[in-house]
C-alpha cells in the first residue's frame, strides 16, 4: 500500500509539472484519485470544479504498471484443484447431454431445419419428464404438508389428511420448513421399519438402523465415506459391477479409493457369477485392500433381476471374504419378466441363519425416484444399516449432521411410499389403479423395447427383467471404429453422437458405465410419447415436419458420411456397395467358412429384413390411409360448399327442398315448375351475392 501511495504521488507531481509535494491546492488529491482509479481499472473522473486534467503518457504508464501488479493469478485452477474431483466422471449428464442442449437451442431458432422436431432425452431415468403421471395420493399428502391450510378443504380425502397431520406433528413448529433430526423424522423412520418388515415377511427392522437420505445417492456416498481409508496397497478397494451406475465410479474417484471391477455375464442375461467375484478380489489384493462389495439389484443399466440362489452365493462370499455389502435396491418395484421376483438381501441374509445375519455387515438403499413413483425431484430415500459397530453408528450420524438433514418434503414423499393407502381406506382404490397402471405400462414398454432392438440389424438386447433401462449391444464395423478414432472418440460415444445428430435421440454410451473391452453398448430409457407404441400399436419415431425425410426406424439404421451402415449384424465386416443395385454385399472373407453356418446366418438376415420391411410397410400404410382420409374429408367439405353456393342460384322454393330432392330434379323444367309455384320466373330471380360476415360465413342477399 505504501508503494502504491508513493507511485501515485510521483504521478500526481508529474501531472503538476513539479517535484514531489509541490502541487498547489487540491490538484495533488485529484491526481491521486485519478491514479487510484486507473490502478483499479476504472475510467478517471474529471474535477468537480471547472478545469480539466491533462494526463501525461508517464502517468498513464505508471497507472498501468500499478494495475498489472494489483492483479494476481487465480488461486483455483485446473492444476491446483482437487485432483480427485477432476477425475470424477458422470456419463448420464456428460457430453452427449450437453450436445443435446445445443441442438434444442438450434431447433428453437427460425430457419434451422433438421430431420426431427424435438430431442428425445432417453439418457436419464426421469420418469415424470418422460410422461409418467404422478401418484395422486402421494402428491395430496405432500401438498397438505406444504400448505396445512388445505387440511380444512373438503377436496382432500381423510386418509391423506391423517398422514399429513402425523408428519407435521413430527416437524418442529408443525412446519415442513423446519430442520429435522439428522437421521430424519422419527415417525417416518418407524414407517420405513414397518414397511421393511412387511416386505421381508416379518424379518425385524429397527428404526434406529434407518437413515433418511437425499435420494439413495446420498446414503451410498455417506457409507462409502465411512468405509474408505488407507494409502498405498492398504487403500480401500470397492468392488462394483461392470456395467455399473456411474455414481459408484464417481464416488470412488472423489474419495481416492480403488475401483475393483467385476464383470456381469452378458451371455447369460447379465448374471452375477461368484467365480468372477473371486477372480476380481484375488487380483485386487495385489494392489489394494478390497473390503466393500456393491450389488445393484434389479440392475442399472442392465435390467437383470438376481435370483435367490445368486443372492445366497453373494452373501456367503461376503461372509467368507469379510466384505461389507452394499445393496442398491431402488428398482425393487420394477420387476417385469415371468419367473423373476425381487428378493431383498436382508431377507435372504436372515433366512441363511444366525451365523450370517449376526456377522455380515449390510447397507441397503431405496428411493422415491424410481419404482412406480418416479418422484426424482423430491430427492427422498432411506438407508438401512445392520450389524454396524455402535461407535461407527455415532460417527455416521455425525457425518450426516454436517448436511443438517435431508429435504423434509422428500422425507414426506418417502413416507407415502412405505405407508400407502390400505384396503378400506378412501384412497385405496385409486392408488392401486394408478400404481398398477404405471407398472403394467413399464412392463409392456420393457418387452416392446427388447423386441424392437432385436429386430434392428447389428443390435442385440438381453431380456429386460426389471429396472427402467435397456443396455443393448451394438456391433460397430471396423471402418466406423477408425472414423471414431480419427475424431478422438470412443466408438460407442461416436455412435451415440451420430444418433443424436441424425435422429434427435439422446442415449448414453456404454463406455460411461463400463463394458468388456471390444464390446460396445448404449443405455436408453423409453419415453411415453416417442419411444412407445402409438394408439395403433405400432412403434414409431416422432413424426418429422412436412417436407422432411422420416428418420430411419427407431434407433440405429442411420449412415455415416462414408455411406456405410454404422450398426451391423454380429460377425460381419463393413459392407461395400454393389454398382448393380442399391443393396450391399458383405465381405466374403469375414463370413463363417462352414456352409450350414452361412446358410443359418443368411436365413436369419432374411428374416430380420422381412420383419423390418413388414414393420415399416405397416407404418407407412397407416400413414397413407390417414392422409387419404384427410384428403377425402377435404373434398367432401369442398363439395358441400359448392352445393350450398349452387342452391343460392335457385328459387326460394327449391332452396327449401331437402338436399336429396334437389339432387333428384331432372333438367330446368322441374326447376321452372317449382319456381312457378312461388309466382316468379327464373329470369326474375336476382343473382345472389355472397358477402363476408363476422362469422366468416357467406350470406345470401336477395
Amino acid at each position: 500500500m505504501h508503494r502504491f501511495v508513493l507511485v501515485a504521488r510521483q504521478a500526481a507531481a508529474r501531472l503538476c509539472g513539479r517535484g514531489p509535494g509541490v502541487c498547489r491546492g487540491g490538484r495533488t488529491d485529484m491526481a491521486l484519485r485519478c491514479a487510484a482509479s486507473l490502478a483499479a481499472g476504472q475510467q478517471p473522473r474529471g474535477p468537480r470544479r471547472e478545469g480539466t486534467v491533462r494526463w501525461s503518457s508517464a502517468a498513464k504508464a505508471s497507472a498501468v504498471k500499478i494495475n498489472e501488479k494489483a492483479s494476481r493469478e487465480k488461486i483455483l485452477t485446473l492444476e491446483s484443484m482437487n485432483p480427485q474431483v477432476k477425475a470424477v466422471e458422470y456419463a448420464v449428464r456428460g457430453p452427449i447431454v450437453l450436445k443435446a442442449g445445443e441442438i434444442e437451442k438450434e431447433l428453437r431458432k427460425e430457419g434451422i431445419k433438421k430431420p426431427f422436431t424435438e430431442v428425445i432425452k432417453a439418457n436419464i431415468g426421469d420418469a415424470h419428464a418422460m410422461g409418467q403421471r404422478p401418484i395422486t395420493f402421494l402428491r395430496q399428502v405432500v401438498a397438505l404438508c406444504t400448505y396445512p391450510n388445505l387440511l380444512d378443504s373438503p377436496s382432500f380425502p381423510e386418509d391423506a389428511k391423517k398422514r399429513a397431520r402425523r408428519i407435521l406433528q413430527g416437524c418442529g413448529g408443525n412446519s415442513l420448513g423446519s430442520y429435522t433430526a439428522s437421521q430424519g423424522i422419527n415417525c417416518i423412520r418407524e414407517d420405513v421399519a414397518s414397511y421393511i418388515e412387511r416386505r421381508d415377511g416379518g424379518v425385524p427392522a429397527d428404526p434406529d438402523n434407518i437413515y433418511l437420505t437425499t435420494g439413495a445417492s446420498d446414503g451410498i456416498s455417506a457409507i462409502l465415506k465411512i468405509l474408505i481409508s488407507g494409502g498405498g496397497k492398504s487403500r480401500t478397494g470397492v468392488m462394483i459391477p461392470i456395467p455399473q451406475y456411474p455414481l459408484y465410479s464417481a464416488a470412488i474417484s472423489e474419495l481416492d479409493a480403488i475401483q475393483v471391477n467385476y464383470y456381469l455375464d452378458e451371455e447369460n442375461c447379465w448374471a452375477l457369477n461368484v467365480n468372477e467375484l473371486r477372480r476380481a478380489l484375488n487380483e485386487a489384493k495385489a494392489y489394494c485392500n478390497p473390503k466393500v462389495l456393491c450389488i445393484i439389484n434389479p440392475g442399472n443399466p442392465t435390467g437383470q433381476v438376481q435370483n435367490r440362489k445368486c443372492i445366497e452365493d453373494v452373501i456367503h462370499f461376503a461372509w467368507e471374504e469379510k466384505l461389507f455389502l452394499l445393496a442398491d435396491e431402488v428398482y425393487q418395484d420394477n420387476v417385469y419378466s415371468e419367473g423373476c421376483q425381487f428378493h431383498s438381501f436382508k431377507k435372504i441374509l436372515y433366512e441363511m441363519g444366525p451365523e450370517y445375519y449376526n456377522n455380515v455387515e449390510l447397507a441397503s438403499f431405496h428411493s422415491t425416484s424410481k419404482g412406480y413413483m418416479g418422484e426424482c425431484g423430491y430427492r427422498g430415500g432411506y438407508m438401512e444399516v445392520i450389524n454396524l459397530h455402535p461407535e461407527i453408528k455415532g460417527q455416521l450420524v455425525k457425518l450426516l449432521s454436517v448436511r443438517l438433514c435431508p429435504p423434509v418434503s422428500g422425507q414426506a414423499a418417502m413416507d407415502i411410499v412405505v405407508n400407502p393407502p390400505v384396503p378400506g381406506e378412501e384412497s385405496y382404490a385409486q392408488f392401486i389403479k394408478e400404481k398398477e397402471s404405471v407398472l403394467n405400462n413399464l412392463a409392456k414398454k420393457a418387452k416392446l423395447t427388447e423386441d424392437m432392438f432385436n429386430k434392428i440389424p447389428g443390435v442385440h438386447c438381453n431380456p429386460l427383467q426389471g429396472a427402467m433401462y435397456a443396455f443393448p449391444r451394438i456391433f460397430i464395423p471396423s471402418k466406423a471404429i477408425e472414423e471414431a478414432e480419427a475424431h478422438k472418440m470412443a466408438p460407442d460415444m461416436f455412435y451415440c453422437m451420430k444418433l443424436l445428430e441424425e435422429t434427435g435421440i439422446c442415449v448414453v454410451p456404454g463406455s460411461g458405465f463400463g463394458q468388456r473391452e471390444g464390446t460396445y453398448h448404449f443405455r436408453a430409457r423409453g419415453r411415453r410419447s416417442s419411444l412407445v407404441p402409438g394408439p395403433g400399436g405400432s412403434w414409431a419415431a416422432p413424426c418429422p415436419p412436412r417436407g422432411c425425410v422420416r428418420p430411419a426406424p427407431l434407433w440405429a439404421r442411420f449412415r455415416l458420411g462414408s455411406g456405410r451402415v454404422l450398426a451391423m449384424a454380429p460377425g460381419k465386416a463393413p459392407c461395400r456397395r454393389r454398382s448393380s443395385d442399391s443393396g450391399v454385399e458383405p465381405d466374403r472373407g469375414a463370413l463363417p467358412r462352414d456352409r450350414d453356418q452361412r446358410t443359418a446366418l443368411s436365413q436369419k438376415k432374411k428374416d430380420q429384413r422381412i420383419a423390418l420391411f413388414l414393420s415399416d410397410f405397416d407404418q407407412q400404410a397407416k400413414e397413407h390411409i390417414q392422409e387419404m382420409k384427410k384428403e377425402l374429408d377435404s373434398l367432401l367439405q369442398t363439395a358441400e360448399k359448392a352445393f350450398a353456393v349452387e342452391l343460392l342460384t335457385m328459387p326460394a322454393a327449391v332452396r327449401k327442398m331437402k338436399r336429396k330432392e334437389v339432387l333428384d330434379l331432372q333438367g330446368r323444367e322441374e326447376v321452372a315448375l317449382a319456381a312457378a309455384v312461388t309466382d316468379c320466373s327464373l329470369e326474375a330471380m336476382p343473382n345472389p351475392k355472397l358477402v363476408r360476415t363476422n362469422s366468416k360465413k357467406g350470406k345470401a342477399i336477395h
